[in-house]
């Protein structure tokens, strides 16, 4: 939903491009299963990426532009990625089509009101931070502790 946010600010057919590589590079590394200890490296990285695309839609729509595409088929591996690791690939074909969301955005940007798609990309950023910084605390009773 993060790459459908900031390609609502990107121009021509770029948004487009982006999307077929974030669903290419989703379906490819759906195949590829990683091992398990690459799970948390994974997932942070999918966090990073959700952030950097909420962050691109406060920056010049040039910035989206040039990061649209390497940042969806990074976002797109990752997911694919997550996916072969969950045994749920079929999962894809409900989340991918999410990334079409941006034709809405585009359409309430280019009215004028796209601070709207800025305040939920801000979510996104928080929502993700949160994430992050949760999996990376060690909380007791998610890790094995010395009691055990």
């Amino acid at each position: 939903m993060t790459i459908a946010l900031m390609l609502s600010f990107t121009k021509g057919n770029v948004a487009w491009i982006a999307i077929i590589g974030m669903v290419a590079a989703a379906v490819v590394f759906a195949w590829v299963t990683p091992p398990t200890s690459l799970t948390a490296v994974n997932l942070n990285g999918v966090w990073v990426a959700i952030i950097l695309a909420a962050a691109l839609t406060y920056f010049p729509p040039a910035a989206a532009q040039r990061g649209a595409i390497p940042l969806a088929v990074v976002a797109g591996a990752g997911v694919g990625t997550l996916a072969s690791m969950s045994g749920r690939a079929s999962d894809l074909l409900i989340a991918l089509p999410i990334g079409l969301l941006f034709v809405p955005g585009r359409w309430i940007v280019e009215r004028g009101y796209g601070l709207g798609v800025k305040v939920v990309a801000s979510w996104m950023i928080a929502i993700a931070l949160l994430s992050t910084f949760v999996s990376l605390i060690p909380t007791t009773g998610y890790q094995p502790d010395h009691l055990e």
